[in-house]
């Protein structure tokens, strides 16, 4: 009769706390630690043997070395992240190990929870009773974030002026540059034209997402004009009906009260108004 094949199964370290080897398959089953199961947990390094042993009482051994690893499983983690009753996040690391570090591995406790953390990144690193660690488990605490905030707007009413935001969400404070700073002041007034991101954040800390608000720049409008083409021997004309103080008809270089330009023949005009602030329209170019 032919003696059976023994063999041992699993994962030959320990980094994990422990292991589970199995053996092949027979009727009994004899390990050099006195058990007497197919299967058994170990959890330091050295050599495991069985004796198999098949129902004609024919038997065979077999053995496995359990090595030291450098590298343990990889943290499994719950996260709590800040909310508006409670401003810091929790990490509480799930896996079992005999210390756990939260800032990678700069410091080390045996608490597998780490409560009160500021908004961050966060390294999480176990190590095993057998010296191994794992590989860093990247965590981010993020603040909470509340609604959008409301709002009210004041545009500027000409060229040169400026505009107006006033939040009316009731909060504690108020930014119009995205959070980088706060004010408890909730209008911001003498705005150029331009972006401006509102957020609202409450007593614990709590901040809003953001809103988009945008002071828009009050330039003259397009001027509208009548064309008059040269034709033989008369010439043509350009007259800008748009009203305004002053009148160019070469792109800004020269501004005239008049708001026809005469005796002109065929070529290119780039016509334009101003008013008494400076302000000016965007320029049309004409072609006769």
């Amino acid at each position: 009769m032919k003696n059976p094949t023994a063999t041992i199964s699993g994962i030959l370290n320990v980094c994990s706390g422990s292991t589970e080897l199995k053996a092949s398959s027979g009727a009994t089953y004899l390990w050099s630690t006195g058990a007497t199961s197919q299967n058994i947990t170990v959890t330091a390094t050295g050599v495991y043997s069985v004796t198999v042993t098949d129902s004609f009482g024919c038997s065979s051994i077999a053995s496995v070395s359990i090595e030291p690893s450098q590298t343990a499983v990889t943290p499994t983690l719950e996260i709590t992240q800040p909310s508006c009753f409670v401003s810091s996040g929790t990490i509480k690391v799930t896996s079992p190990a005999s210390q756990y570090s939260f800032d990678n591995g700069v410091t080390w406790g045996t608490n597998p929870i780490r409560a009160g953390l500021s908004p961050g990144n966060y390294k999480v690193i176990i190590k095993t009773v057998t010296g191994c660690t794992s590989y860093a488990q990247e965590v981010s605490i993020v603040p909470s974030l509340t609604a959008y905030p409301n709002y009210t707007s004041i545009q500027p009413r000409f060229c040169g002026d400026t505009g107006t935001i006033t939040i009316t969400s009731n909060s504690a404070y108020y930014s119009f540059d995205n959070g980088t700073t706060w004010v408890t002041n909730s209008t911001a007034d003498l705005l150029q034209p331009g972006t401006y991101t509102i957020r609202t954040k409450d007593l614990i800390g709590c901040i809003s997402n953001p809103q988009i608000v945008l002071i828009e720049s009050n330039t003259l409008g397009n001027p509208e004009y009548t064309v008059v083409n040269p034709a033989c021997s008369v010439p043509g004309s350009i007259t800008i009906d748009t009203p305004a103080d002053f009148y160019t008809f070469n792109g800004g270089q020269t501004w005239v009260t008049t708001n026809t330009l005469s005796n002109i023949s065929s070529g290119n005009f780039s016509v334009g108004i101003k008013n008494n602030l400076g302000c000016t329209s965007y320029f049309r170019t004409i072609y006769l």
